[in-house]
């Protein structure tokens, strides 16, 4: 029988051999160094009153083609407040299409394509637009 106690320090198994605790623990910390590898780059896209995309944050994000990155971006509005006016953004290097469009606040990106060689001195332009405008930002990313 094994038992599981939590404490403030952590949860602690009873019942096991040391050395079957020791594999469990190894275990746990493979599955959360596997889980924390893909990870969503954070992008905010700044909208105007208008609706139109005025900046981003980072202006240029690195994507980790081994640890197959993508990009969340999130709208912000004026006041600093999510912007659910729509947008859309245009990159050719992603897996399965070029444009990316939602109704929400947030969208998460594909991972880089296959194709696309990882190359930091290599900048790639995207462009983020606004559903009620016709403006286009140009933020980058670098593939790594």
């Amino acid at each position: 029988m094994i038992r599981l106690r939590s404490s403030g320090r952590g949860v602690r198994v009873f019942g096991l051999t040391k050395s079957c605790a020791s594999l469990l623990a190894a275990t746990a910390l493979s599955v959360a160094a596997v889980g924390a590898a893909a990870a969503d780059k954070r992008v905010e896209i700044q909208f105007d009153a208008d609706g139109c995309p005025t900046g981003v944050n980072p202006h240029t994000v690195s994507l980790s083609k081994a640890d197959n990155d993508k990009v969340e971006w999130f709208a912000i509005g004026p006041g600093g407040q999510p912007y659910s006016g729509g947008f859309t953004v245009i990159f050719d290097p992603f897996n399965g299409g070029r444009r990316l469009s939602t109704n929400r606040d947030s969208m998460k990106s594909p991972p880089v394509d296959n194709s696309i060689p990882p190359d930091a001195n290599i900048v790639y332009k995207y462009s983020v637009m606004g559903a009620a405008c016709d403006k286009v930002y140009d933020p980058n990313i670098r593939v790594i």
